[in-house]
């Protein structure tokens, strides 16, 4: 269908494929750090490396799993793994405030429907569960080709304002983004990135 989300998104990465930031990645080039053998939490990370930094130090009592992804856009043969992995868990998903990883959690959110996929990203919300902020100098400039997206992050991405929230809708609106690294350079460490993952468990 025309209007299908997931491919509109996958239509523009394809137009844009010489551009550094909108890339497909690479089959199979996913991992999974299972959050055990009781229901738990998986967490879809754009950014693995802090993410599993994060991961070892919550234990194993966190019920936390990581799936981490290589760059990029997923590919259907991504989905096909991805959907009996998480039947029997929550799935989250962490990435930057940016145009690229909001597409991407649209793309992943309307191919796994009707399976709920919660957006765990930088956000309003995100930051206040750490008790972080996130200075002006903190914060990067779109690319023209982020800039360009933007249209279509409101077609195939339409709650995303009401998702990472005011401040963060503002950033977006002048064409400013935060990535993680962002967060972790004012925490000065990764270890406690996916604590908002817990939620009411490690309140």
């Amino acid at each position: 269908m025309a209007d299908d989300p997931a491919r509109l998104i996958e239509a523009w990465f394809a137009q844009h494929a010489d551009d550094d930031e909108f890339i497909r990645a690479e089959p199979p080039a996913y991992t999974a750090f299972p959050p055990g053998d009781v229901p738990g939490k998986f967490v879809y990370a754009t950014k693995p490396h802090p993410a599993l930094l994060a991961l070892d130090q919550c234990g194993e009592s966190a019920r936390l799993g990581v799936i981490a992804p290589s760059p990029g856009l997923p590919l259907d043969c991504h989905v096909d793994w991805m959907s009996p992995l998480v039947a029997d868990h929550d799935l989250l998903f962490l990435g930057d405030m940016d145009p690229v990883d909001l597409l991407i959690f649209a793309w992943v959110r309307a191919k796994l429907s009707p399976k709920p996929i919660v957006y765990l990203g930088v956000s309003d919300a995100y930051l206040l569960a750490l008790n972080v902020s996130i200075a002006r100098s903190f914060t990067l400039q779109f690319t023209p080709s982020e800039q360009e997206s933007m249209s279509l992050l409101s077609t195939v991405f339409p709650d995303y304002r009401e998702v990472v929230g005011e401040s963060c809708s503002r950033l977006l609106e002048q064409a400013r983004k935060i990535e993680l690294e962002a967060v972790v350079s004012a925490l000065g460490s990764p270890a406690v990135l996916l604590l908002p993952a817990l939620g009411d468990d490690h309140a």
